[in-house]
């Protein structure tokens, strides 16, 4: 009895360091990635600089992404949380966008807010101003690069602007949102999404249509309609519901 006593004992401290050190090396590997994420520059060729926007790429990058990041500049500037001191390091990661990208791998581009704010984008054409889907085709008209270049760097903004924790607590309407709002320079026709909202029309549906027009609706109304100040928009407190009730008690004229 005492001989199967040691046997087992043994046996469960075999298991145990097999586990502690899987579990090490998991750590190490979660801790190298987190790493790369943060300073993944070493790994990318190419690099353009204008205002304060820097682009990486494994490529070359063509003259015509100027214009386009005027463009995004142009949308993200005509916000409060606007700061030309703020740098934004944006990586053109083409098929190595899931690594950079996890565990939002299936998204067009994504801003590591908990890792030094960097912004990653699957493949682009610079040329034709768009975003190559995970289908293969290019992003919808009304969503071209310069789009998805300022919905990202409008997530970095709000972090920098009211820290981690409090964008932790933030709902998807207020960060989606408020990223799509300045995206899409701020040009909605209110009536029209208000009649899309109130019929439930598939595109007000974000986890249907994958498209953040139900929460850039919210946002606009909050902000122009309502005169919610940004500040108390950005904040755990502000409850989406009553945004809602009124939006859809609203009767509209044809």
């Amino acid at each position: 009895m005492r001989w199967y006593r040691r046997r087992g004992s043994s046996t469960f401290g075999s298991v145990k360091s097999r586990i502690l050190r899987g579990l090490a090396v998991l750590l190490g590997l979660c801790a190298a990635w987190g790493v790369l994420i943060a300073y993944p520059e070493p790994f990318f060729t190419y690099q353009h600089r204008r205002g304060n926007i820097t682009v990486y790429s494994f490529t070359d990058i063509p003259a015509a992404i100027d214009p386009i990041l005027d463009e995004t500049i142009r949308r993200v500037s005509s916000s409060p949380l606007w700061n030309v001191g703020l740098q934004h390091r944006v990586f053109l990661c083409g098929r190595f966008f899931p690594f950079f990208a996890f565990p939002d791998w299936r998204a067009g581009g994504v801003t590591q807010v908990y890792f030094a704010g960097n912004v990653f984008l699957r493949r682009v054409d610079i040329e034709h101003n768009v975003l190559i889907g995970r289908s293969g085709n290019p992003a919808g008209h009304d969503r071209p690069l310069s789009y998805y270049l300022a919905h990202e760097i409008a997530h970095h903004m709000t972090v920098a602007h009211i820290g981690r924790a409090s964008y932790r607590r933030l709902r998807p309407w207020q960060r989606e949102g408020y990223a799509d709002y300045l995206a899409k320079g701020q040009r909605l026709d209110l009536p029209s999404a208000i009649r899309a909202f109130q019929r439930g029309d598939r595109e007000m549906e974000p986890k249907k249509s994958g498209l953040y027009d139900r929460y850039r609706l919210l946002v606009a109304y909050a902000l122009d309609q309502k005169h919610i100040d940004l500040d108390a928009l950005l904040t755990s407190s502000i409850a989406v519901e009553p945004l809602e009730e009124e939006l859809l008690s609203i009767r509209l004229t044809e």
